[in-house]
């Protein structure tokens, strides 16, 4: 006798991503407080209504269970699971919060997450899948931010120049930008580099690190 399919229920899932104070990134995950699955932890979303897209479901899940409007980025991941009573398939998405803060209307709890502590929640089976690719998203920034620590603070003895090209070279960005002509041309293209090579960067920290780079250049570096 053949087993009837198990009915599928088209999810999306928002990885909420924000910048850590470690140069890293956190995630937001929330508790379920209700059913079979009450205490698990999974990424926040919710069904996808007939005829809407898969980011606009997610938009409309966010705002109407944790009161806050967000961006919606890259697709992480499809996920595809056989829970004992559907089969669940769950597109997840990057996204960061881009107005409002994020409220607990129909959840238990909630907590931000880095890559070294992702784990250490009880996720839902489908989540589960995922969070190795949560964990590369959480460390992108991390791996400069320790490159930078090398350099910012601990280096007071060193002539200013040398601070000015370790640091560049810290963050990937060659030293020939620090040593280019003044005209405004130039100097538009020597930013657009650098942000382009600091984009892993938090914004915060990104810009206090190109006044440092120009300040100093221009002031020691001819």
């Amino acid at each position: 006798m053949n087993e009837r399919p198990l009915k599928t229920v088209h999810v999306s899932a928002a990885i909420i991503l924000r910048d850590s104070q470690n140069g890293g990134k956190e995630v937001f995950a929330t508790e379920r407080g209700y059913g079979d699955w009450k205490g698990w932890w999974e990424f926040p979303g919710g069904k996808i209504e007939a005829g809407e897209s898969a980011s606009a479901a997610l938009v409309r899940e966010i705002r109407e269970e944790l009161c806050a409007e967000v961006s919606v980025g890259e697709r992480v991941a499809v996920v595809d699971y056989d829970y004992p009573d559907f089969h669940l398939c769950m597109e997840c998405f990057a996204a960061r919060v881009s107005s409002g803060e994020l409220k607990l209307l129909e959840r238990k709890s909630a907590t931000w997450l880095d890559a070294q502590t992702l784990c250490s929640v009880k996720w839902l089976p489908a989540d589960e899948m995922i969070l190795e690719k949560v964990k590369e998203l959480a460390s992108k920034a991390g791996i400069k931010k320790r490159a930078l620590d090398m350099y910012i603070g601990t280096q007071k003895s060193m002539p200013p120049a040398d601070v000015a090209v370790r640091l560049a070279k810290a963050l990937g960005v060659t030293v020939e930008y620090l040593v280019e002509g003044q005209d405004s041309a130039s100097t538009e293209t020597v930013d657009i580099k650098l942000k382009n090579d600091l984009k892993n960067i938090p914004t915060n920290l990104r810009e206090k690190i190109l006044e440092t780079i120009h300040l100093i250049s221009k002031k020691y570096i001819k």
